[in-house]
């Protein structure tokens, strides 16, 4: 199976989710991917984004988000980084040697210095748990507008 990049629909604004020239809901809105072990951070995650008028399906391992962005498009992926089985890193390794080229935000329970700064990964922004849901909203907003210039 090979993954599609996943920006299908340039006429979206991070700024705005509808686009006022789309009136399916469907076609307007960007879809997130949120992967976390714990599913209260899943679920607090989903309805944050949700209230900010995003579409978003959670995965509580690695692997199982692996499966999902196979099976269908996402415009960002968030994940924890400390996972069992399959890290974070792990995951975002796998997706850039696979050419999935979609933003994503890392967040993590410990220092932002965990991750390697490697370019390679491309990602868009760090979120050192706990987090506000203003400075979620904010690295949403900031790594999906950077995705479509």
């Amino acid at each position: 199976m090979s993954i599609s990049p996943f920006h299908t629909n340039t006429q979206k604004t991070p700024h705005s989710t509808v686009s006022s020239s789309k009136t399916n809901d469907k076609d307007s809105t960007f879809r997130i991917l949120v992967v976390d072990d714990d599913p209260l951070i899943c679920q607090i995650n989903k309805k944050m984004l949700e209230y900010s008028g995003y579409k978003v399906v959670t995965a509580t391992s690695a692997l199982t988000g692996l499966k999902e962005l196979q099976e269908k498009p996402y415009d960002l992926l968030i994940t924890d980084n400390s996972m069992p089985e399959v890290t974070g890193l792990e995951m975002v390794k796998t997706l850039r040697a696979r050419n999935v080229t979609l933003p994503i935000i890392m967040a993590s329970g410990n220092e932002e210095n965990e991750i390697p700064l490697n370019p390679e990964l491309r990602i868009s922004a760090f979120l050192l748990k706990p987090y506000t849901m203003p400075q979620l909203i904010q690295a949403v907003k900031d790594a999906l507008w950077a995705a479509l210039i």
